[in-house]
Parts: C-alpha cells; sequence; structure tokens
C-alpha cells in the first residue's frame, strides 16, 4: 500500500555520493549512513503503516499530509531520506491522533475542541490556529513515540530541527 522502492532510493544516494566525491566533499560516509539507516527505517514504518492499511504515497511536490477521509500518506520525495523519514513519522502522528479521537471522541474535543476533526472550520479563528497548533505539536509527539516502539533510533538533534522548523510554520499561522 506505498510506492516507495528501497532500490531507487539507495540508487540515489549513491548518485549524490558521486556528486559529493567530484565536489571534493569528504564527509561521504556520514552522510551515506545517515541516508542509508534512513531508508531502512522508513522501511519498518511503512511495514506498520501496511499492517494499519494506511497508503503512503511518496510523491515530488511540496509538503507531507495525512488525509483523515481516505486514512492516506503523502510524503514529499525533495527532502533527504532523513527529513522523509521525519515527516512520515509525523503523518502517522496523525494518524494515530485520528485512531484514538475514534476510540475516545469525548478525549480528543477536550483537548482540541477546535481541532482537524472539529466542525469550526474558520481558519481565523483563535480557537481554531491554537486547537491545530496543540494537535500538530502532538503529532510530531506521537511520530516520536511510534519511532521508539518500533526501535528506530532517531538522530534527536535532527528531528527536532525538522519539528521545530514545520511548527514555527504554524506558530507564525497561529499568531496572525
Amino acid at each position: 500500500m506505498n510506492n516507495f522502492d528501497a532500490q531507487v532510493a539507495i540508487d540515489k544516494v549513491n548518485k549524490n555520493v558521486q556528486k559529493m566525491i567530484s565536489k571534493n566533499n569528504f564527509d561521504i560516509f556520514g552522510y551515506y549512513i545517515s541516508e542509508i539507516k534512513a531508508i531502512n527505517d522508513i522501511l519498518v514504518v511503512l511495514e506498520w503503516t501496511d499492517k494499519k492499511q494506511i497508503c503512503v504515497d511518496f510523491y515530488y511536490r511540496e509538503g507531507s499530509k495525512y488525509f483523515i477521509d481516505s486514512q492516506s500518506i503523502q510524503v514529499c520525495t525533495k527532502p533527504k531520506f532523513e527529513i522523509q523519514l521525519f515527516s512520515l513519522l509525523h503523518e502517522c502522528g496523525h494518524y494515530l491522533i485520528d485512531e484514538s479521537a475514534t476510540k475516545n471522541p469525548k478525549t480528543y474535543f477536550e483537548k482540541y475542541r477546535n481541532g482537524y476533526l472539529s466542525s469550526n472550520k474558520n481558519e481565523e479563528s483563535i480557537e481554531r490556529r491554537i486547537s491545530v497548533l496543540g494537535e500538530e505539536y502532538e503529532a510530531w509527539n506521537r511520530g516520536y513515540s511510534l519511532a521508539q516502539r518500533l526501535g528506530i533510533k532517531l538522530n534527536n538533534t535532527n528531528f527536532e530541527k525538522d519539528k521545530n522548523k514545520a511548527l514555527r510554520t504554524y506558530i507564525k499561522w497561529a499568531a496572525k
């Protein structure tokens, strides 16, 4: 239920290594190890998404997304594989929030009264923005916890950097 091709991913890493060599960039070993590990970790997460029957589409457009109605995920393939892994985990975090809300809607709406599952779609309301911001933060936390449950050891510094970069856009939006 996904279109991730590990061999194509490895070929892309090898091609980037060749470019690094030609430019005398000798951080090849760190890059290679990090990206191959990320590819393997993506495969672990995709096993989990397959069990949950979540369709995952890797595509070459900006932004990664979780679609509540179809329980599907889109992951942008432009960044490094480590960043794609973080995005995939974050979107799985949204799935986990949705799954919890289905089991216990009262708890969800107590936390995120105006969140993504709310009938309040007024993007201008501060209540909506704060609920969405809280839900975004929670999706990052649940994605991180999922990685731990699956035995994936993340580079915490890089994960926090990517999480903060993503949350910054929501914070700016919420503060409008």
